[in-house]
């Protein structure tokens, strides 16, 4: 069964200590340093590419999130779910790496042109609450040399 909208979960968090053992896992072997740094870049990527302003296209802003009628179905159909999860979570990946020219570059990027639609997201997805530990762990992550 191929379901491409449906997330990737390990059932068990052995599978997980498998990966990042080199010795069991051979050629499966995730390096979570550099895991973590792909998975913080794509995420940077992601919202470079699909953030936008008024992405869900509302009418008005002068209506609570949940007064807007048919914005369930408007969400679903406009941030898809590798948005929603690199909006989530890409604070998180990137406070396990160090600092790298790259991901400075991207975290710059965003920080000057998508922030105000990042939090727009985070709004419509019902999880504006993670957007002051993300960028506290931004902060923290970039003062690190």
């Amino acid at each position: 069964m191929t379901q491409h909208d449906v997330p990737v979960h390990s059932l068990h968090t052995s599978f997980r200590d498998f990966l990042v053992d080199e010795s069991r896992s051979g050629k499966f072997h995730v390096e979570l340093p550099l895991g973590h740094q792909s998975l913080a870049i794509a995420c940077l990527e992601t919202m470079k590419s699909g953030l936008q302003f008024n992405i869900c296209h509302l009418e008005t802003s002068y209506l609570y999130n949940k007064d807007v009628p048919g914005l369930a179905t408007s969400i679903k159909n406009t941030i898809p779910t590798h948005l929603s999860y690199s909006c989530q979570f890409w604070a998180d990946h990137l406070q396990n790496i160090s600092t790298h020219s790259r991901v400075l570059q991207a975290v710059n990027e965003f920080m000057n042109n998508r922030l105000l639609y990042w939090l727009e997201v985070l709004s419509l997805i019902g999880e504006v609450g993670t957007a002051s530990s993300a960028l506290a762990a931004v902060t923290e992550w970039s003062q690190v040399s």
